[in-house]
């Protein structure tokens, strides 16, 4: 991850943070995570990984999708601690573009989850309608050879996840 993408990241937690003063402790210790992190000097990736658990522990989604990030989100889920999995579920569920994206490739790919090319075009599609550029792609590549059977199927599944 470059700095400039970093920055960029900790720069929008930092806005969300005054936006919501329930979750101060996340943000200290996400801050001490930045700290550590982009450290001048000699970055420590070791501690500023673990001050980013304890922000994602506390709570603070934007800690939680990029610790999965950095402890390597391109391995399968099963290869990656149990807990990444639920915050990524988590945060899938409750509308996170990328968690979705993420969410749709496990389900493409079938290494930690059943492979099930309908579920991972409904969540790449949630993840579409948010503007998620690779999860248009995703979408467009998954489909191109769907009968109008899966289609169907997956109006249906998506309308389960319909916020009233």
């Amino acid at each position: 991850m470059t700095r400039t993408l970093w920055l960029v990241c900790f720069a929008a937690v930092s806005l969300t943070a005054q936006a919501n003063p329930n979750l101060s402790e996340a943000y200290q210790h996400f801050n001490q995570a930045k700290n550590y992190l982009l450290s001048p000097q000699a970055p420590q990736i070791s501690q500023g990984l673990k001050e980013l658990k304890l922000a994602a522990e506390a709570g603070l989604a934007e800690a939680r999708l990029l610790y999965f990030h950095l402890t390597d989100g391109t391995q399968p889920l099963e290869r990656r601690p149990r807990v990444a999995y639920y915050w990524i579920r988590e945060l899938a569920e409750n509308g996170n573009a990328s968690a979705q994206y993420f969410q749709g490739r496990e389900y493409l790919l079938g290494k930690s989850v059943k492979a099930d090319e309908v579920e991972a075009a409904v969540w790449f599609s949630l993840a579409a309608k948010q503007n998620h550029q690779d999860a248009l792609k995703e979408l467009k590549s998954v489909q191109t050879k769907w009968t109008e059977k899966d289609f169907t199927e997956l109006q249906v599944r998506l309308k389960k996840h319909d916020r009233p």
